[in-house]
């Protein structure tokens, strides 16, 4: 299943503005526990691509209640500091 998201959902632009941050996973969370409540008996697999991919992990690192809500987990080319 694949939730699209409008901008019609934001109610303002500095919060559309918030999907682009890689180090906020709180629109991330909000969508999950969604998706989980309208379909409480699917598993969830997570993929992320590139800056997606950062905001999947990150979010799963953050808790152990936010792994136990996957299955399996993907991260594709996420970007990364590679001076650091």
């Amino acid at each position: 299943m694949v939730t699209p998201l409008c901008h019609s959902h934001f109610p303002s632009f500095d919060s559309y503005l918030n999907l682009f941050t890689t180090g906020s996973t709180e629109e991330y969370n909000t969508m999950v526990d969604e998706v989980r409540a309208l379909y409480p008996n699917t598993s969830l697999i997570a993929v992320g691509f590139s800056m997606g991919a950062n905001i999947v992990l990150k979010y799963l690192g953050e808790s152990h209640e936010n792994q136990s809500k996957f299955k399996a987990a993907m991260s594709i080319c996420q970007g990364y500091d590679a001076e650091a």
